[in-house]
C-alpha cells in the first residue's frame, strides 16, 4: 500500500515534470544536430548543388521549436554515425538536415518541396528533387540504417537468360508482394545476317527504367530480363490468391488453410516506345494507370491512386445502385477506349454530394462531368432549368451519345469548359482590387496597365501570411498620383472562381500581366516579401514602376495625404469600369435568358403533351 504522503510526492513530481516540459521542453535536446555530428547541415544555399552531386540522400526537414523534431534528433544522429561505422560514407548514403525556419529562403524551399509537417524525412535518389518519397518507417536508428542500406543497392533485379531462368521468374511472380514490372527489351533493327544495327531505344529506355525503379521501388518490383522469347514492357498485378481448407493429416480436429496462387494476366505496353524516353512521366503514368480498373465505384480512400495519374477524371454521379448498374457497361467501354487519356469513376452522391457543388453543377442525378485535375477545368453537358427538372415525372436519363461526344472533345482538346464565378462586387474595400471569374480577363488583359494578380485560397496558410504584405504593396503604389492609372494590384479567390485563361495549380500564385500588346504573363517565383515583390514589378512591368522610390518620396513628404483626392478619382475611375462590366454581364444574362425562353416555347409548341415524355438530360 502507498501512503498518502508518498502519493503526494509522486503527484508533485509529476506536476514539476509537466511544468518543466511545458516551459521550453527543457528535458528535450535541441532539434538541430551538433556541429561534430555525422549529419550534414544543408540550407537553401547549397541544397540543390548537394542533391545534384549525391546519388542517395535522406534529408530531415525540421523546425527548431518542433517537439517531434527534438524527439528525433538523437536517433537521427545515431543513424548517420551507424552508417559511417558500417563503412558507408556520405558519398554512398548522405544523412542531412535542413532548418525550414532559418530564413525566408529556407521556408520557401520547404514549401516548394511540399514539406507538410515537421519533421519530414524525404529520400532523394539519382539527383531527383521532384516527387520524392517520404521515409515512413520507425524513427529510430535501428530502422533507418537498414532501410537506407536497402535503398543503396540496385533497385532492379536482373535475370540472365539461362537454364531455369523462366522458372525463376515464374516463382518471383507467384511470391510477389508488389506489382512486378518486367523489361524484356524492345524489338531492334537487324540486318539480314541477324546482327543488331540499331539498339538505341533499348539503350535509352534502360536508363529510364533504372531511374524510375530508383524512385518507385517501394511500390513496384522492377525486373530486367532480356529474353529471346518475349519482348517489350509488361506489368503484372499481384497474384490471385484462393484460400481453401484441408484437414490436417497430423491432427484430424484441425483444418489447414491452403493458399493457391495464380499469376494474373499482365498489362502489356502497346503505346509509342519513344514517348517512354522523351516524356519524363510517360513510364510512371503508364504504371499507375494500368493497375486502375477501366471503370469502378470509387470510395474516398481510392482517390489518391487516380489523382497520382494526373489524368482528367470522368465522374459518373449516381443516386441508386440501379443507376450505377444501368450505366456500368457504358462507362467501362469508355474507360477502355480512352485508357491513358481519361479515367472514369462512379461516385455515390450520398458520399460525394459536395463534389458536385465543387464542380459548380446542379444536383440533377444521374450526372456526368469531366474534371481536368491539373488545370482545374471542368466539362459537362448543359443541365435542365430548375423548374423543368422539378416538374419531371420520371427519373432523369443520361444521353450516352452526347456524353460520348463530350468525352471525345475533351480528349481532343476541343471541349469548352464550364466556369463558376462570384458576383461582381459593386465597391472595393481596399487598394487591392477584388476580381471574380466574370471580370478577370477584362482587367488583366487591359493593355494600358501592368496588372499584378494574387490567386489565393481563403483557407491556405501561405495565402493568409501574404495578405498584409500584399495590401501594403498596393497601398504604396496607390499613394502615387503618377502610377495609379498604370498599375493595378488585384487578387481573386481561385477556389470560388474558375479562371479559364490562366488556371493555377497552387496557392498563392502571383502573376504579372504586363501592359502592351503581345506581352505574356510572368509568374512570380521568389520569396514572398515586400522587397522581392517590388523588385519583381519594377523589373518585369512595362512601366518599370519603382515602389522604393515612391516610399522614399512619401517619407520626404512626411507621409502626407497628398494623394487622397487623386486616390478617390482613381477609385471612381475603377468603379466606373466595374459598373460597365456589371452592365455588360447583365445584358449578356438577359440575352441568354431570352434565348432559353424562346427554346422552351418552341419545345412546348412542338410537344404540348408533357406527361408521357421521358426527359433526357439537355
Amino acid at each position: 500500500m502507498f501512503s498518502k504522503k508518498s502519493i503526494l510526492h509522486v503527484f508533485a513530481a509529476s506536476l514539476a515534470f509537466m511544468s518543466a516540459s511545458a516551459n521550453g521542453q527543457s528535458f528535450l535536446p535541441d532539434a538541430t544536430v551538433s556541429d561534430d555530428s555525422a549529419v550534414i547541415k544543408l540550407s537553401h544555399k547549397n541544397f540543390t548543388a548537394f542533391i545534384a552531386t549525391h546519388d542517395l540522400v535522406l534529408t530531415e526537414f525540421y523546425a527548431p521549436w518542433d517537439y517531434h523534431s527534438k524527439l528525433l534528433v538523437n536517433e537521427y544522429q545515431g543513424a548517420a554515425e551507424g552508417l559511417q561505422s558500417q563503412g558507408y560514407s556520405s558519398d554512398d548514403i548522405a544523412i542531412t538536415q535542413l532548418n525550414c525556419n532559418a530564413t525566408e529562403d529556407d521556408a520557401l524551399l520547404c514549401t516548394q518541396l511540399e514539406v507538410a509537417f515537421y519533421p519530414s524525412l524525404k529520400i532523394f535518389k539519382k539527383h531527383n528533387v521532384l516527387k520524392t518519397p517520404l521515409y515512413q518507417g520507425d524513427r529510430t536508428a535501428e530502422s533507418i540504417i537498414p532501410y537506407m542500406i536497402a535503398q543503396s543497392v540496385s533497385p532492379v533485379i536482373v535475370i540472365e537468360k539461362e537454364e531455369g531462368s523462366d522458372e525463376h521468374l515464374q516463382q518471383l511472380l507467384l511470391e510477389a508482394t508488389k506489382p512486378v514490372v518486367i523489361n524484356f527489351g524492345f524489338d531492334v533493327e537487324m540486318d539480314q545476317d541477324g546482327n543488331i544495327t540499331d539498339n538505341s531505344i533499348n539503350e535509352s529506355f534502360n536508363q529510364t527504367f533504372y531511374n524510375t525503379a530508383a524512385q518507385l521501388s517501394e511500390q513496384y518490383t522492377f525486373i530486367s530480363y532480356p529474353s529471346a522469347i518475349s519482348s517489350g514492357l509488361v506489368l503484372y498485378p499481384l497474384p490471385e490468391v484462393n484460400v481453401r481448407e484441408e484437414p490436417n493429416p497430423e491432427n484430424e480436429n484441425e483444418m489447414l488453410h491452403i493458399e493457391d496462387k495464380k499469376v494474373r494476366d499482365p498489362h502489356i505496353f502497346s503505346g509509342d516506345q519513344e514517348r517512354l524516353v522523351s516524356e519524363r512521366d510517360a513510364f510512371t503514368r503508364w504504371l499507375k494507370v494500368s493497375l486502375l480498373p477501366y471503370f469502378a465505384d470509387v470510395k474516398a480512400q481510392d482517390f489518391a491512386g487516380y489523382m497520382d495519374t494526373k489524368l482528367p477524371l470522368g465522374y459518373f454521379f449516381y443516386s441508386t445502385q440501379e443507376e450505377f448498374e444501368e450505366y456500368k457497361d457504358f462507362f467501362t467501354e469508355l474507360g477502355k477506349k480512352y485508357r491513358g487519356e481519361i479515367n472514369f469513376v462512379g461516385l455515390d452522391v450520398a458520399t460525394f454530394r459536395g463534389h458536385v457543388n465543387m464542380l459548380g453543377l446542379k444536383e440533377q442525378f444521374p450526372l456526368f462531368a469531366v474534371h481536368n485535375i491539373t488545370n482545374n477545368m471542368k466539362y459537362a453537358l448543359p443541365q435542365l432549368p430548375d423548374e423543368v427538372f422539378q416538374s419531371l415525372t420520371e427519373p432523369l436519363k443520361l444521353d450516352t451519345l452526347r456524353i460520348s461526344h463530350l468525352v471525345e472533345d475533351v480528349a481532343n482538346k476541343r471541349a469548352e469548359p464550364i466556369s463558376k464565378s462570384d458576383e461582381i462586387p459593386l465597391s472595393q474595400d481596399s487598394n487591392v482590387y477584388k476580381l471574380v471569374g466574370k471580370t478577370h480577363d477584362k482587367f488583366v488583359f487591359d493593355k494600358s496597365k501592368d496588372v499584378l494578380v494574387r490567386y489565393y485560397a481563403p483557407w491556405c496558410a501561405h495565402s493568409k501570411r501574404l495578405t498584409p504584405i500584399y495590401e501594403e504593396l498596393a497601398d504604396i503604389y496607390f499613394s502615387d498620383n503618377e502610377t495609379w492609372d498604370k498599375l493595378l494590384i488585384a487578387e481573386v479567390d481561385a477556389t470560388t472562381n474558375d479562371i479559364i485563361s490562366y488556371p493555377v495549380e497552387g496557392y498563392p500564385t502571383i502573376v504579372l500581366f504586363p501592359a502592351g500588346e503581345e506581352k505574356n504573363p510572368i509568374l512570380f517565383k521568389g520569396p514572398r516579401t515586400l522587397e522581392q515583390l517590388m523588385e519583381f514589378v519594377k523589373n518585369n512591368g512595362t512601366y518599370h514602376i519603382d515602389a522604393k522610390a515612391i516610399q522614399e518620396a512619401n517619407l520626404n513628404n512626411d507621409g502626407a495625404n497628398a494623394n487622397v483626392t487623386e486616390g478617390n478619382v482613381a477609385q471612381e475611375n475603377i468603379e466606373e469600369q466595374v459598373q460597365k462590366v456589371v452592365h455588360e454581364n447583365v445584358q449578356e444574362q438577359v440575352q441568354v435568358e431570352e434565348v432559353v425562353q424562346e427554346e422552351v416555347h418552341e419545345e412546348v409548341a412542338q410537344d404540348p403533351v408533357q406527361e408521357d415524355v421521358t426527359h433526357d438530360e439537355l
